[in-house]
């Protein structure tokens, strides 16, 4: 994207069947960006993919000569486990034949001359025998003939959200709560990175992403982060749960709120549309990384300067600023010290700590907090 490589699953995923391609991080793409798509591909999905092999060989011990023939097609082996109804297949034929072939002098030799009697006698045999294997995928556990009958995709629809730090940026105040949370008592800048770990799943071989917040809150102080789901809105009424793998320290009360809808794009509560676009060309030039001033507790903060990125208030690309007269989200809480423990469905401990799966249950239909009005619409959930 504009010359930058994208990382799977990070910054986008693919619909193999498909071949769509979504993307995590929608705020990023306007009408100027150049998007570079290299790509391999399998005529009607791989499913005539295969390969074909043959052997023969012969023995001459006269007037004896032995044969055998083996021939062998096998279809790709995917990386994933196939589904059963399109396993790969494999078939072998293994031929082995013979002929014994009596010329006339040895005829001559045994009966002597004697005119009704062949010139020459050949007697022949073959024998093949097929071997079928409906299915030649090996696992990674290495059990043989594994095939999917049915992966729940229809059950279990996952959205997820990217663990890339340079997708989220600091947000707004929520509207209900710009009394209490004021620029006084925001804390310090939030630091975000990204970095490779072994995460929670100890059945996992090698390092994936993790993002990783720091802060720093004292009681009474409080911070925002936002993430584009997607600058025009996303159906989740079809979800049901809130689902994200923490590790923090469990025995400190921090007050975690997580909104779904659409935010106030006004991070600094300045009423105008913040950006370093200076010139408006869509571009990060020289001299433009100087961030946005957002005020909290130790003063005035550029958030994002000198990030080479083109940071922005604008999160649907519209050119207008959205402020807390359009918000409307549903709000999902809980507190690290005191998580109920209904909403754990997991907990792992490890070398990296303590890791917690919070499952919340989204009842879009009758929420717990809905902000705003209009009321939240789980078919536009757009942050």
């Amino acid at each position: 994207m504009n010359g930058v490589k994208l990382a799977r699953d990070v910054d986008y995923t693919i619909d193999y069947d498909s071949g769509f391609i979504f993307f995590f991080n929608e705020d990023r793409i306007t009408d100027k960006t150049t998007i570079d798509v290299t790509y391999e591909y399998m005529p009607f999905g791989g499913g005539f993919q295969s390969n074909l092999f043959g052997a023969r060989a012969e023995l001459k011990l006269d007037p004896l000569a032995l044969g055998s023939t083996y021939l062998y097609t096998g279809g790709q082996t995917p990386i994933d486990v196939p589904a059963a109804g399109s396993t790969p297949a494999s078939l072998g034929l293994l031929d082995v034949d013979g002929k014994v072939t009596i010329s006339q002098a040895m005829i001559d030799s045994v009966f002597g001359r004697i005119f009704f009697l062949p010139t020459e006698i050949s007697l022949s045999a073959e024998m093949a025998k097929s071997m079928y294997n409906p299915n030649i995928f090996l696992s990674k556990s290495g059990e043989p003939g594994v095939g999917m009958i049915d992966g729940m995709e229809s059950s279990d629809n996952i959205s997820g959200l990217g663990v890339d730090y340079t997708t989220w940026f600091a947000a707004s105040v929520p509207s209900d709560q710009s009394a209490t949370l004021t620029e006084s008592n925001r804390g310090p800048i939030t630091v975000l990175s990204s970095y490779d770990e072994y995460s929670h799943d100890s059945s996992v071989t090698t390092k994936k992403q993790m993002l990783k917040i720091d802060y720093t809150l004292n009681p009474g102080n409080w911070d925002t982060l936002r993430y584009v789901i997607s600058p025009n809105g996303s159906d989740f009424s079809k979800f049901k749960y809130l689902e994200m793998w923490i590790n923090t320290d469990w025995s400190k009360d921090v007050d975690i709120n997580v909104e779904l809808g659409g935010i106030s794009e006004d991070v600094n509560n300045n009423s105008m549309l913040d950006t370093e676009d200076t010139n408006g060309d869509g571009v990060l030039n020289a001299g433009e990384d100087l961030g946005i001033a957002v005020t909290n507790l130790n003063g005035v903060n550029q958030i994002g300067a000198g990030n080479n990125r083109l940071d922005k208030e604008d999160l649907n690309n519209n050119g207008i600023l959205e402020g807390s007269d359009k918000e409307s989200f549903f709000r999902y809480s809980f507190n690290t010290g005191s998580v109920n423990a209904s909403n754990v469905a997991s907990t792992v401990v490890n070398a990296l700590g303590t890791w917690k799966l919070i499952k919340i249950p989204l009842q879009f239909d009758a929420p717990v907090t809905p902000i705003g009005s209009p009321a939240p619409n789980a078919s536009f959930v757009k942050h």
